[in-house]
């Protein structure tokens, strides 16, 4: 509908479902796409209780064959590994977004605590 009023769209995900008039919007160059992803790894993805790495990768790689689309990263205590920021950088190599957003979990403090 929005698209009849000559309108571009965002969509953010977490890359978790793929949808159709998502990625028919990404092909008419009507809409930018922002993928939050939780991990850089499958390990880390199982640790929250969810075994989706394969998927939301596989999303991912399919929304980018239908048009540009971001990757954001969202870093927590439990994601910063160096397995996971070299998995998620490799995900981008791949992918080749137009852009990558690295930004904290919110409402986690990073700062250390003095004693």
């Amino acid at each position: 509908m929005f698209l009849d009023y000559g309108m571009k769209l965002e969509f953010k995900t977490s890359g978790y479902k793929f949808l159709q008039g998502v990625a028919s919007t990404l092909a008419k160059g009507r809409g930018m796409l922002e993928v939050s992803v939780d991990a850089g790894t499958r390990k880390t993805y199982l640790s929250k209780g969810v075994d989706v790495f394969d998927r939301v990768v596989e999303n991912i790689q399919k929304y980018r064959e239908h048009g540009n689309i971001q990757l954001k990263y969202i870093a927590c205590s439990s994601n910063i590994s160096d397995a996971d920021i070299s998995g998620f950088v490799e995900l981008a190599k791949h992918t080749k977004p137009i852009s990558v957003m690295v930004t904290p979990e919110f409402g986690e403090s990073w700062a250390k605590s003095r004693s």
